[in-house]
């Protein structure tokens, strides 16, 4: 076949983006054969037995990765695929952060008024230094609340709100009711807000708080020793009210794809929806982390920070049990990753930071 003159330069391109296509660009600005990640991935998941996994990968405000490994079910065999839709526990929280900084830019909620102004709590009302307690606390971990309250126990503050650093899920599910109060609907009519506000706009699908019948024959389930869980629509902490099929819970009940959290990681690189003040305020460092005294890791609104040789990491993790994740990104580079697991390994495993020395970032060992 013969192609006139000036045909040549376009099939020329053409080509040079489809072998460009079977590469990703490193943060390092290295090349990476997607086939060797591939590789690594499917190696991993017979080696450290863990049963499913998706990644995602993001450079240049696209998604340059797509990885999708292993069984929703380890007892079937049914596959894990782009459409796999898994908890992603506590990466609840920076997405929260986000629909919770979209409500302080319409006036509904200050960051530095004390909570209980908006609602007070009645299950810590015996303490008056919870009056103290300000949205930037919550988002900070710094209420002086435990992550959780064991059963049948009451509610507590272990230090003065706002002079220390405590992770608390308590602090995000206090901070949840607050907005339910304020926006004038409940857990079901939360998620819908978030949804028009946030996930439309952003044109991000299977991305949601609440659980959705048609998210039934997608959700993978999850696992303890490669033995799968009920996979109903929720396994909520024992303290809170049933609330059946739509309990948001802001600190760890988001359902979603490797996929749609990349798309959300792309919007917070790329400043969408809020404004650039919001934006600033978002991602500063606000709180120190002293137990990573040697890490120079601190606390933003939305995510934790750490100082690396690739820039400013903003990272964060989720651990529903049978359900692990880990996220992370680079305002800077426009770098980021997304690990959906659907078991109880991905940590004790080693795969993430096997992961990211293959992708040739650093992680703090050779």
């Amino acid at each position: 076949m013969r192609y006139p003159w000036t045909a040549v330069p376009l099939l020329v391109l053409i080509l040079s983006c489809s072998q460009k296509n079977n590469h990703l660009i490193t943060i390092k600005e290295t090349e990476i054969s997607i086939s060797k990640i591939d590789s690594f991935i499917s190696s991993k998941i017979d080696s450290t037995k863990l049963v499913g996994v998706s990644v995602s990968i993001v450079n240049g405000n696209k998604i340059v990765y797509s990885g999708h490994f292993g069984k929703k079910n380890f007892e079937s065999e049914k596959k894990v695929t782009d459409q796999t839709i898994y908890e992603v526990a506590s990466l609840s929280k920076p997405v929260f952060t986000f629909f919770t900084l979209k409500q302080v830019e319409k006036g509904i909620l200050d960051l530095d008024e004390p909570l209980y102004k908006y609602l007070p709590n009645p299950d810590i009302g015996y303490d008056d230094r919870y009056k103290q307690i300000t949205a930037r606390m919550v988002l900070c971990h710094s209420t002086g609340f435990p992550n959780w309250r064991k059963k049948n126990d009451s509610l507590r503050i272990k230090f003065n709100p706002g002079s220390a650093y405590g992770y608390s899920g308590e602090g995000y599910e206090y901070l949840k009711n607050v907005l339910v109060k304020m926006l004038e609907t409940d857990d079901k009519g939360l998620d819908s807000i978030f949804q028009k506000e946030i996930t439309e706009p952003l044109g991000i699908a299977n991305f949601s708080f609440t659980w959705r019948s048609a998210y039934l024959e997608n959700k993978a389930h999850g696992h303890y020793n490669n033995r799968p869980t009920d996979n109903s629509y929720h396994k909520s902490k024992s303290f809170f009210k049933e609330k059946g099929p739509h309990l948001f819970a802001s600190s760890y009940s988001l359902y979603s794809t490797s996929n749609a959290y990349a798309k959300f990681i792309i919007a917070l690189l790329q400043k969408r929806i809020l404004g650039p003040d919001t934006f600033d305020e978002l991602f500063r460092p606000q709180t120190e982390m002293p137990i990573f005294p040697d890490t120079k890791t601190h606390r933003s609104l939305i995510s934790f920070i750490k100082k690396t040789p690739d820039g400013l990491r903003y990272f964060h993790t989720g651990d529903n049990g049978d359900f692990q994740a880990w996220t992370h990104f680079y305002p800077n580079s426009g770098f980021g990753i997304v690990i959906l697991t659907n078991g109880d390994n991905l940590f004790s495993s080693g795969f993430a930071e096997d992961l990211l020395i293959l992708l040739d970032e650093s992680v703090g060992k050779n």
